[in-house]
């Protein structure tokens, strides 16, 4: 979390995971949250939050915000025991949203992770795109990884 002993000036893992405002620091580390009414981005704003703190705050807050949009529905009329449903699983979100920080490049950009939500789907982008051996011809093929940031990758499992 800092460089040393003897120099205790945070690492950027330290200030992304225990500064307290990073992005103060890091220009790109804070997360764009939209809620368009409608399927592009000229669409009206329904709703809109820029989301700073630590990377675990802003997923705890981005986890927040999905939750209150997700649709939700009762069915109990026809069944003999009432069925819940999501408009989208809330667990495949929190991957997504969890990827997004833990796989996203701090550097060399002021980009945070934005977080699109339109009436026919949700959009998670951040900065990077593929790293190391994983190329856009051998994304999501078996055996192919690559690991961007392994130090956040393990704070944030320790976190939780």
């Amino acid at each position: 979390m800092v460089v040393s002993d003897a120099e205790p000036v945070p690492t950027v893992l330290g200030l992304l995971v225990i500064g307290r405002s990073p992005a103060d620091w890091l220009p790109g580390a804070y997360t764009q949250f939209l809620r368009l009414a409608g399927n592009d981005l000229t669409a009206p704003v329904a709703d809109e939050e820029v989301i700073h703190g630590t990377v675990a705050d802003q997923i705890r807050r981005l986890e927040e915000k999905l939750e209150a949009h997700n649709l939700r529905g009762v069915r109990f009329a026809d069944v003999a025991q009432e069925a819940r449903s999501e408009a989208y699983a809330m667990d495949a979100l929190r991957q997504l949203v969890r990827n997004a920080y833990m796989h996203r490049s701090y550097e060399a950009t002021n980009a945070p992770v934005r977080v699109y939500w339109f009436d026919d789907r949700i959009e998670v982008h951040n900065p990077g795109g593929p790293f190391g051996s994983v190329t856009p011809e051998t994304f999501g093929q078996p055996g192919v990884a690559d690991y961007r940031n392994p130090n956040l990758a393990e704070a944030l499992r320790a976190l939780g």
